[in-house]
């Protein structure tokens, strides 16, 4: 049966949202973006080398990796579309939301993930859909007439489902491992991990728009997982400071790895809670060059989406914490970011908004780097302000990694 139930699915939907913005977010952008670490190489060798490694896989090979000119340090590679995969065999399982997202962008399948499972020894085709109303219990035998899913492709199993759900001897590691997508692209997980990082380009964007300098005072206010963190640092030549704060443990662990990965040095890390007031306690007003706050938001730009709830929580104050805090934290002539993954307007240009009319010391500055759409119009914002502004719709705009990205917002602030 060929994979016509993404299309059904989607009409089925189409009271939530309007369809083609629900199409959009559910299909992963088309292009899978990757930043090299330039303090060991340099871009053209690390094209040269994921080439030839996904020349090597059969799998893989029909991949092109190119360069994309107008940032020094961004390769990409194009996704493959096959809608037509047809459903190999009758045995099921049935993944979560956020698991099935990750098996859009390219990912296998982990045991955490697996929801349901047919009676399948290892070794098994299956084919795996997601539970797109969350209706199926975890462990439960699979009924597809239970809930509304969507098929993503199939599998091989790599454990019977007695291992993962009966005895329970597996916890932890890929569980399914993708034969066939409907949006093929390739695994690069732990591929060259010290010279490429995957990383979304409007995240990469974030950075280059930070604009940090060798020898300057930096502080990422919200660091995790790392990937701007590490590319501040790569910017700076691994010459000057800079502080990564983040409020778990096991966050600023994996900050550290990925930065030891890189042979980052320069970077230290803080685990505490930046939105509070005893950040103070450790760090003076006025004493950093730069600022990024990359804030905890909605989540509503992130693609694939297969929900159109909105969170319950108040992210707009919870935000203006951050915010507060990191203003104070900059010196006068220094440079605030602030990003969210977010298409909420509230946690975007009325933030802008917010501190234009809370802080007079701040202005709007214009972006070093300018990718995405202009802010969209908002109460206390001029036309030329919001052309400063960097909004990037999760909806494609065009065929390229800048035009065909997630949902994302940036404003670059300087203190007078």
């Amino acid at each position: 049966m060929p994979c016509k139930l993404l299309e059904v699915l989607l009409y089925r939907h189409h009271h939530s949202i309007a369809y083609n913005n629900m199409k959009s977010i559910w299909i992963p952008p088309m292009f899978t973006t990757l930043r090299v670490n330039t303090l060991k190489i340099g871009r053209e060798a690390a094209k040269h080398q994921l080439q030839s490694y996904l020349n090597s896989k059969t799998c893989s090979r029909h991949f092109k990796v190119c360069v994309f000119n107008h940032l020094p340090d961004v390769l990409y590679i194009e996704f493959i579309r096959n809608l037509d995969v047809e459903i190999c065999t009758d045995h099921v399982v049935i993944v979560d939301k956020l698991c099935g997202a990750a098996v859009l962008r390219g990912a296998d399948i982990f045991v955490p993930g697996i929801v349901a499972m047919s009676a399948v020894d290892c070794n098994s085709e299956v084919a795996v859909y997601i539970d797109l109303d969350g209706k199926i219990t975890k462990g439960a035998q699979p009924n597809l007439s239970q809930s509304t899913f969507l098929f993503i492709g199939n599998g091989i199993s790599v454990y019977s489902r007695n291992d993962i759900f009966k005895f329970k001897t597996v916890t932890s590691g890929v569980g399914i491992e993708m034969t066939q997508c409907i949006f093929r692209s390739p695994r690069l997980n732990k591929v060259l991990p010290s010279f490429i990082v995957l990383q979304n380009f409007p995240s990469i964007v974030v950075s280059h728009c930070l604009c940090p300098q060798p020898g300057e005072k930096v502080i990422d206010l919200c660091a995790s997982p790392g990937g701007k963190t590490s590319h501040i640092a790569t910017l700076m030549q691994n010459i000057g400071s800079v502080t990564a704060i983040d409020k778990s443990i096991s966050k600023i662990n994996a900050i550290e790895n990925l930065c030891k990965l890189l042979d980052i040095d320069i970077v230290e890390t803080l685990v505490m809670d930046s939105s509070k007031d005893s950040i103070f306690k450790m760090f003076a007003e006025d004493s950093f060059d730069r600022v990024l706050t990359d804030v905890p938001c909605s989540a509503l730009g992130q693609r694939p989406r297969f929900s159109n709830e909105c969170p319950s929580a108040d992210y707009q104050k919870f935000q203006r914490k951050f915010i507060y805090n990191a203003i104070k934290l900059l010196k006068p002539g220094g440079i605030f970011v602030y990003s969210t993954c977010t298409t909420e307007f509230a946690e975007n240009e009325e933030q802008v908004s917010w501190v234009l009319s809370k802080f007079p010391c701040m202005t709007l500055d214009k972006p070093f780097v300018l990718y995405g759409d202009s802010g969209r119009p908002c109460n206390g914002l001029q036309d030329d302000d919001l052309q400063k502004l960097q909004y990037f719709p999760p909806i494609p705009r065009g065929h390229s990694p800048d035009l065909d990205t997630i949902g994302f917002f940036i404003a670059v602030f300087k203190k007078n």
